[in-house]
């Protein structure tokens, strides 16, 4: 790459501006002449049957538009991005206590409000099921006429009976992992209108405006010309804006009442009501031999799905794909499930399933590294996946395209953190007699991209204006991440020009399908659809100059100017006279053969982490003093971009790790505000944290370039937990690691003394 490329530059994000001094305009900052607010009332209980709902108080009560329930959808009463079947709005029976049941348009927010609490509905209270393996019990009440089964795959190769015949010693632990909230800055939010076509049109914080519109039109039963959607920049996502939230409750009041609606979720109910990472029992079973090389590994996955699929199914594959680590493990069996119960709603966040699986895995590798008296990243090095070697689910498959983790382990070895835990000084070097400190590693793999058997293609559009400017379309929103400034980047590459030459339109359904931005998957396929996209913006620039130039002449583009016929001619009088011109390109992403939809991914990314951590063994709380994290990014398209990534997701690893703690009793969620469900502030993000970015080139990806960002986010928790092994020799198995909880086993340890 030239030094005068825009690849590889830390350019500043294009919307850092308008952010920074608070004109960027959000889903919530929606606002229409003669607007109604929207509000919905949910169910009372999380498992009930509804036997009567009465809105006549409600509908009277002065300022109120129109209140709206199950009968008043003219199409079909069900969503889910994979299976239909959550309601709109319930007239049956209520599986969660987030379930909708009315829809209230008024004048004033304050209004639809009360409205909802005049509203009566009677209940059957019906068995509760907030256990998933009681829920699995053949007595257990079925949420669903097909049962409580979720999903259930089932993998693995070899001999399992043979593998553990093989061990010299076996391990048998369970690790568990509780539900995590999103906790974006923005909560769900948009409005809906008509525009001057009659085209209905949803403007929402999503992660996807085709997944949006193809759950909305079947409800309104509209055609897909009469139906937008418009998922502009939201104040973050994580995989929390991937389902539906208000974008069907817009649409459908927009619907019956014609005006202009907005509805913005109050935090609580965006924590009591929206989508939560799957809390995840993982049974492992592991042997090894007394020089190190491992020979078994039986799985079982327990997820908790909540009251509806969503995307359970995809989240169970993701752990179970990745359960085993880059780790070759010679005999597999693998079996995982994700049931139904009434406790909310899981779907998709961040990592998407590897956190869960990571936790596990690595834990149990740093079990066994420990008992057998080994480096922990000698022991990994010995046992990681080869081109050679089959992974964790078997069924033949190997990776074959482009394996980093060696030199991860190189990296995290040499950096400083690691030399300080070998040496072991630290231990023996703090002032304070109660204070210990410990220093963890973990590494992880992470596949990209949606998985195989999925269409996972994206398209982008390059347009050479009449007027000169050039202007990029692609549909996948950037939720926060900077993906509009890294595809700007590299449109601006390839069309040899500056970045402020090109306008960019985003998260659009009347623009070209780019697919979702989720799965580590927008600088990478979208990016390489953009580069397909010039490229055939070059063709057509080269056929329209054949009117007065000979297509065998050279043609190269510059920033001002195109270079036609043995002359310059610039690029605005150019475009005046043959513009505009337009060209479009889907690129599809290699995919693997499937095991089960969406297992296994054909691309990988790869990292590592070390963190010191000081335990306060009169209090019990953990500070996170240091941390270096090591990614291999491939090719970095935006270092500053990159960094940002990674250093977030740090942070709500940190969370995970640490604070933050659902709670729910009998279903419903008991601290659904942020002073009681607690995340990390800027105090808890230790001052000594370093990102390092290997550049091992992934041939596939545009320039080089890897998907990286859900990977940092994943290690965080296990290398937490190494870390306060190493600190005070006791080991735990399930997360959030809170104070009580050291206390306890400390507590336990002195008496067994």
């Amino acid at each position: 790459m030239s030094d005068s490329s825009l690849i590889g530059k830390p350019i500043r994000r294009l919307d850092a501006v308008s952010k920074a001094s608070g004109q960027h305009l959000y889903p919530s900052d929606f606002a229409a002449e003669g607007m109604l607010y929207l509000k919905v009332l949910r169910a009372k209980h999380p498992h009930a049957e509804i036997v009567s709902i009465n809105t006549e108080a409600a509908r009277n009560l002065p300022g109120v538009v129109r209140v709206l329930t199950a009968a008043d959808i003219p199409g079909t009463n069900g969503y889910g991005l994979v299976v239909p079947h959550q309601p709109v709005l319930c007239d049956k029976k209520a599986r969660h206590a987030g379930d909708a049941i009315a829809i209230v348009a008024a004048e004033t927010e304050q209004l639809a409000r009360q409205a909802c609490q005049l509203i009566e509905v009677t209940y059957t209270i019906l068995p509760l099921l907030v256990d998933p393996e009681t829920a699995l019990l053949p007595e257990a009440p079925k949420l669903h006429d097909e049962g409580n089964l979720c999903a259930e795959i089932n993998l693995g190769h070899g001999d399992i009976d043979r593998g553990f015949a093989d061990a010299d010693l076996v391990f048998d632990t369970i690790y568990r992992t509780g539900a995590q909230e999103h906790a974006f800055l923005e909560t769900e939010a948009g409005g809906a209108y008509y525009d001057e076509k009659g085209v209905l049109t949803v403007i929402a914080g999503g992660q996807n405006p085709f997944n949006d519109h193809r759950q909305i039109a079947p409800v309104l039963n509209l055609e897909n010309d009469r139906l937008r959607v418009i998922n502009p920049p939201p104040g973050g996502a994580f995989g929390g804006k991937e389902d539906i939230s208000v974008q069907i409750f817009l649409a459908l009041a927009t619907y019956h009442t014609r005006r202009p609606c907005k509805m913005v979720l109050s935090r609580e109910e965006s924590i009591a009501c929206g989508t939560k990472r799957h809390p995840t029992r993982f049974a492992i079973k592991t042997g090894v031999t007394r020089d190190g090389m491992l020979t078994a590994a039986r799985i079982s996955i327990l997820s908790d799905a909540g009251a509806y699929m969503a995307l359970s199914g995809a989240v169970l594959g993701q752990s179970a794909e990745h359960c085993c680590g880059p780790y070759h493990f010679p005999h597999t069996e693998i079996n995982a499930r994700a049931v139904y119960t009434n406790n909310g709603n899981s779907s998709a966040f961040r990592g998407f399933g590897n956190p869960q699986a990571a936790f596990a895995i690595e834990l149990q590798m740093d079990a066994m590294a420990d008992a057998l008296g080994m480096d922990k990243l000698a022991f990994r090095r010995k046992n990681v996946i080869t081109p050679e070697t089959e992974t964790g689910i078997g069924h033949g498959h190997r990776v074959t395209s482009r394996m980093s983790i060696n030199q991860v382990l190189d990296a995290v070895e040499k950096g400083p953190l690691y030399q300080q835990h070998r040496i072991g000084e630290y231990r023996q070097s703090n002032q304070t007699p109660w204070i210990k400190t410990g220093i963890g590693v973990s590494t992880i793999w992470q596949g990209y991209g949606i998985g195989a058997n999925l269409n996972d293609n994206a398209t982008a559009r390059v347009e050479l204006l009449a007027n000169g400017r050039y202007h990029l379309t692609v549909s996948c929103p950037d939720l926060g991440q900077g993906n509009t400034t890294a595809l700007t980047q590299i449109a601006a590459h390839e069309l040899n020009c500056g970045m402020a030459q090109i306008d960019i339109t985003i998260g659009d359904t009347a623009g070209p399908n780019s697919g979702s931005s989720n799965a580590s998957r927008t600088t990478c396929f979208v990016g390489s659809a953009v580069i397909g996209a010039v490229g055939e913006l070059k063709r057509k620039i080269l056929e329209r100059a054949a009117v007065d130039a000979n297509p065998a002449d050279p043609m190269n583009l510059t920033g001002d100017a195109f270079f036609l016929k043995g002359e310059w001619i610039p690029r605005d009088q150019f475009a005046a006279a043959h513009g505009p011109i337009s060209a479009e390109y889907e690129y599809s992403p290699r995919q693997t053969d499937a095991i089960v939809i969406g297992i296994p991914h054909y691309h990988y990314g790869y990292g590592a982490q070390a963190i010191k951590v000081d335990v306060d063994t009169l209090t019990g709380e953990i500070t996170v003093q240091e941390i270096e994290n090591y990614l291999d990014a491939g090719k970095v398209i935006n270092p500053s971009a990159a960094e940002g990534q990674a250093e977030g997701g740090l942070v709500q690893g940190l969370g995970y790790a640490l604070y933050e703690k659902l709670m729910r009793k009998e279903g419903v969620v008991i601290n659904p505000r942020l002073s009681t469900y607690i995340i990390p502030s800027i105090m808890d993000v230790p001052a000594k944290l370093r990102t390092i970015l290997l550049e091992e080139a992934e041939p596939l990806g545009p320039y080089g370039a890897r998907g990286i960002g859900e990977i940092t986010l994943t290690p965080v928790a296990p290398a937490i937990l190494d870390a306060v092994y190493d600190a005070i020799g006791v080991r735990f198995s399930s997360i959030p690691l809170t104070p009580e909880m050291i206390l306890n086993a400390l507590a336990t340890q002195q008496d067994s003394e």
